[in-house]
């Protein structure tokens, strides 16, 4: 991380996620003891480390566990809901309960999910999420290795895709004028022109 700081690199830094269950031992002990490391944490990384490239996501996801809203910049939650597919009206309503304890002025996401939330409804209802990650294997490929549509159906990944609400990372890269890196494919063919050119002139 230091080193992503003495380069300019901003990171999106979400340590012990999901803290209100019991599944990981930063949460297990309960709430006090959650809040206690984030703490502890937050201070080693920012007071000690001087880290100020580290954009906290704090994925606590209740109010039980909420720490200092000064500790962190984006509220996150991570939506799985069983035997559903294209979660709909879900979203506007996990957006209205963080919302109602994080209060309106922190950006939330959703730090993993099942499927891919609409942009449109998300802004038609005042409900945007400020990213969205979706969870990898089978939410969105098949064993075959061609894309399922076992949790988010075809059209509503292209809907989400493509909506004028949603910005991708070629469209982020234009935007900030950050050319993308040079594929492996690219640097070979290049190699490969060029040798072919030299050979030709010889």
């Amino acid at each position: 991380l230091t080193s992503l700081k003495n380069r300019g690199v901003p990171v999106l830094w979400r340590p012990l996620p999901e803290g209100y269950g019991s599944w990981y031992w930063w949460g297990a002990k309960g709430a006090d003891c959650y809040k206690w490391l984030w703490n502890l944490i937050y201070d080693r990384f920012t007071n000690y480390f001087e880290l100020d490239n580290l954009i906290w996501i704090w994925n606590g996801q209740s109010d039980s566990t909420l720490v200092d809203k000064k500790s962190f910049d984006i509220a996150a939650v991570d939506l799985y809901f069983k035997n559903e597919k294209d979660y709909g009206s879900r979203f506007y309503e996990e957006f209205a309960a963080v919302q109602k304890f994080v209060g309106s002025d922190k950006l939330i996401a959703i730090s993993e999910c099942g499927s891919v939330p609409d942009m449109d409804a998300a802004f038609r209802d005042n409900a945007v999420w400020s990213f969205f990650g979706v969870w990898y294997g089978k939410y969105i490929m098949a064993e075959t290795g061609e894309y399922s549509d076992e949790f988010t159906s075809k059209d509503a990944i292209i809907r989400a895709y493509n909506s004028d609400g949603a910005m991708n990372l070629d469209e982020y890269r234009k935007m900030r004028g950050i050319k993308p890196p040079e594929t492996e494919n690219a640097d070979t063919e290049s190699s490969t022109a060029k040798e072919e050119e030299t050979t030709v002139t010889d």
